[in-house]
C-alpha cells in the first residue's frame, strides 16, 4: 500500500499588494534619479540640462501613476524661488474617516529634487525658468501646483529649462492635459496660443 505524502501548507500570503509595488517602484525610481545625478554633475551644462529635463518628465509620469494606483490626486509642486522639483501626496485617512476638498487638502512632499542653486544663479549649470499653463500665462516667481486628477486629466503646462552661460541651452518639458504624458523638447517651447470661438 502507497503511503500519502503530505503537501506542504501554503503561505496565506501569496502576493504583494497595490501599496507594496508602488512602493517598490518609487524607490526604484528615486534611486535611478540620485545615480544620475550624482553622474551627472561634473558633466556640464549639456548633460546636466538633459539629465534634469529627463527628471521632470518622469516625477510628471510617475504623478500619473500615483494617482492611479492609489485612486488619490496628487500634486506636481514648482518652486521656482527655491529651484526645486517636488511630488505631493495627500496625507492618509482612516477607514471612513471623511475628506476634504482636494483644494483644501494639505499636501505633503513626497520627494524633491533641486534643479539649479538658488542662492548662486550665476553659477547654475541649469535654472527652472518658469511653468507655462497651455492658456500662455507664464510663471516665473514663487510656487506653482498642478493638481493631477485620478481620471489621468492635468492641468496641461510646459516646464522651461536652461543651462549655463558657457553653452547655453534651452528645454521644455510638456505635460499633456489629456493623457498625462510628458514631452521633452531640446528648445524653448511656447505655448500655443488657445483658439478663439
Amino acid at each position: 500500500m502507497l503511503a500519502a505524502r503530505r503537501l506542504p501548507a501554503r503561505s496565506s500570503r501569496s502576493a504583494f499588494t497595490l501599496i507594496e509595488l508602488v512602493m517598490v517602484a518609487v524607490m526604484m525610481a528615486m534611486f535611478m534619479g540620485i545615480v544620475a545625478t550624482a553622474g551627472g554633475w561634473n558633466q556640464g551644462p549639456d548633460y546636466a540640462i538633459r539629465e534634469r529635463a529627463r527628471r521632470i518628465a518622469g516625477t510628471m509620469e510617475q504623478a500619473l501613476i500615483e494617482t492611479g494606483t492609489t485612486g488619490v490626486m496628487v500634486k506636481l509642486v514648482y518652486d521656482m524661488d527655491e529651484q526645486t522639483v517636488s511630488l505631493a501626496l495627500p496625507p492618509e485617512y482612516e477607514e471612513g474617516e471623511e475628506r476634504p476638498d482636494p483644494e483644501d487638502e494639505e499636501y505633503e512632499l513626497f520627494w524633491t529634487f533641486e534643479i539649479g542653486d538658488p542662492d548662486d544663479p550665476e553659477r547654475s549649470d541649469v535654472w527652472l525658468e518658469g511653468v507655462q499653463t497651455l492658456d500662455g500665462k507664464m510663471h516665473s516667481r514663487g510656487v506653482f501646483e498642478v493638481l493631477i486628477a485620478t481620471n489621468g486629466t492635468s492641468m496641461g503646462h510646459l516646464v522651461h529649462l536652461t543651462s549655463g552661460a558657457d553653452r547655453p541651452e534651452e528645454f521644455s518639458i510638456e505635460m499633456s492635459p489629456i493623457t498625462g504624458m510628458a514631452h521633452i523638447y531640446q528648445y524653448n517651447k511656447k505655448a500655443e496660443e488657445p483658439e478663439k470661438d
